[in-house]
């Protein structure tokens, strides 16, 4: 018997120039992020959102809650 694949799992997230990095578990080569339930491209300063991961295979991840730095 075959088990499901584990789902992904957000373990940190960070901002390092424009770059939005997500640390975690379970991530697929084909994993995207997901801001806020759509595929935004900005977050800006001091702003809060929420990221999941949607693996190819169409797991998920829980909602992580992160706010970029205002400096």
């Amino acid at each position: 018997m075959t088990r499901p694949p584990a789902p992904p799992q957000i373990t940190g997230a960070s901002i390092i120039g424009k770059k939005l990095f997500v640390q975690g578990l379970n991530f697929d080569a084909g994993a995207r992020i997901i801001l806020n339930e759509e595929e935004q491209k900005k977050i800006g300063r001091g702003q809060a959102v929420r990221l999941k991961v949607l693996n190819s295979d169409g797991t998920e991840s829980a909602e992580f809650s992160y706010t970029r730095p205002s400096a």
